[in-house]
């Protein structure tokens, strides 16, 4: 916040002498700094921002031992996650009580926040999607809920700039 106020009095003490040769230099000089800063920023932050994200995972994978009769459908695939996930909640909706995830919350940090802000001693089952752009990508979040069971939808060519190519080694 502090470098936001001084990037814009330094623009408005610039602006007011522009038609000089060093105001316009303060002004390239100012823009050019902004961007190294904003990178410093983000790289000094992200130790703490991975520091913050495995703490709500702690805490969700520590509320979900909590829920020993809550069984954990898992869905990922290349495409239709959302569709076969809303197909599910219906189906199993009318003799179950069930959680699935909101929107496409399918990213680590989205299933901790469905776990913690939505999942509630009543409900019987939790379904959620299990988004992929990298390898491991689903073992990690694996890690986190421990599904009971496991649905893919579809594998596709939508992923092949991030995996390479369809064939993968498997480990246990």
């Amino acid at each position: 916040m502090l470098f936001l106020i001084i990037y814009f009095l330094c623009l408005l003490l610039v602006l007011i002498k522009l038609k000089t040769g060093i105001g316009i230099l303060v002004f390239i000089t100012i823009n050019a700094a902004s961007f190294f800063v904003l990178i410093f920023a983000n790289v000094l932050i992200l130790p703490f921002e991975k520091l913050i994200q495995l703490n709500y995972i702690l805490k969700a994978k520590k509320k979900l031992k909590m829920y020993k009769h809550l069984k954990v459908i898992a869905i990922t695939g290349s495409y239709g996650k959302t569709s076969t996930k809303n197909f599910l909640f219906e189906m199993l909706s009318e003799k179950f009580c069930v959680l699935k995830s909101p929107q496409s919350f399918n990213t680590a940090m989205g299933i901790t926040k469905t776990i913690l802000d939505y999942l509630k001693p009543h409900h019987q089952i939790l379904i959620l999607e299990m988004g992929a752009d990298h390898k491991n990508d689903i073992k990690k979040l694996c890690k986190i809920v421990s599904p009971d069971v496991c649905v893919v939808t579809a594998v596709g060519k939508q992923h092949l700039k991030t995996f390479k190519n369809f064939i993968t080694k498997t480990q246990n």
